[in-house]
């Protein structure tokens, strides 16, 4: 974290996790039909290389008042894998996923009075696959979304009632559009 000045924060987060996971050893197949049986082996080898990165960058602003801010966040994950599996002498199988992610997102919070809050964002986002190198398909996501909520709270009772508009497309020309309610009531008894 890096603080500007008392109202203005900005954070870097970064990961890289190269890892593997090889399993070896044999698989035993019986196979029994009702005049006969067949006894199989199998050598599995298994083989891997993966990497996923994931970065963001998070800017926060507070205003005047505690608890009126405006956040964003950038971020973007990144997965690369090299697969080869094998039943020897039946089947060998290679794959070469490739993943990105890039996503948006800034929220905006306000209270009002002592006991309600109001907090409104928009998020953005578009991850696209890749798995053609074993002859399978590319996909391409787009969501949108928007979202406002007020929150009221007391010492006994709370609520929330929030609403949500999102958007969802892809390659295949799948277009939805949702609108999502939210509401939330507690009561404490003791």
């Amino acid at each position: 974290d890096y603080f500007f000045d008392k109202r203005n924060q900005i954070n870097f987060y970064a990961y890289c996790n190269p890892y593997s996971k090889e399993d070896h050893g044999y698989m035993d197949l019986q196979l029994e039909t009702h005049d006969s049986l067949s006894n199989s082996r199998y050598d599995r080898k298994k083989e891997d290389r993966n990497m996923a990165t994931f970065y963001s960058l998070y800017y926060l602003h507070s205003f005047d008042k505690p608890g009126h801010n405006l956040s964003m966040d950038l971020s973007h994950y990144h997965y690369r894998g090299n697969f080869s599996s094998s039943l020897l002498p039946a089947m060998i199988n290679n794959s070469e996923p490739l993943i990105n992610y890039i996503s948006l997102k800034a929220d905006y919070s306000r209270p009002r009075g002592k006991h309600m809050n109001m907090e409104s964002g928009l998020k953005s986002s578009i991850a696209f696959q890749d798995y053609t190198q074993t002859g399978g398909y590319t996909n391409q996501e787009i969501r949108n979304a928007v979202y406002a909520s007020v929150a009221y709270g007391r010492e006994k009772f709370q609520a929330m009632a929030g609403l949500r508009f999102s958007n969802f497309r892809n390659r295949a020309n799948d277009n939805q559009i949702n609108v999502l309610p939210t509401l939330f009531l507690q009561y404490k008894i003791s």
